[in-house]
């Protein structure tokens, strides 16, 4: 099953503050959402409540017997580091990137990110 997850994060303040991530998991065949998930994650970035969003969804996607994810995130970062194209440098970032990589590991059919400007990201 091909499913769609569109994930986000936000912090209220820069660099740190009040954040939280959320996901949205849909069947693209059925054309159909399948779950929301979320999480209040207390103090972090901006990136690190990006990243936790993508995990979420990734989970959710998993949980739900999903073979092949298409994800689609605002976070230019997120989607290029997940994708190796850009070194992912933080520690704070490293461990969210390695069980990103471990979940996107249970998906026989792989996980593809996309990068989607802020406003088509709802």
């Amino acid at each position: 099953m091909l499913v769609e997850v569109w994930f986000d994060g936000g912090s209220r303040s820069n660099p740190i503050g009040q954040a939280a991530s959320a996901a949205i998991i849909r069947d693209v065949a059925e054309d159909v959402t399948l779950r929301h998930v979320g999480r209040a994650l207390g103090i972090a970035s901006n990136n690190v409540a990006e990243w936790n969003g993508l995990i979420l969804g990734l989970e959710a996607a998993r949980d739900l017997g999903a073979t092949e994810v298409q994800a689609y995130g605002d976070s230019q970062l997120v989607i290029e580091q997940f994708a190796g194209n850009y070194s992912v440098n933080s520690e704070a970032l490293k461990p969210l990137y390695q069980k990103a990589k471990l979940i996107a590991g249970a998906f026989p059919g792989g996980v593809k990110g996309k990068h989607v400007p802020r406003a088509q990201n709802h």
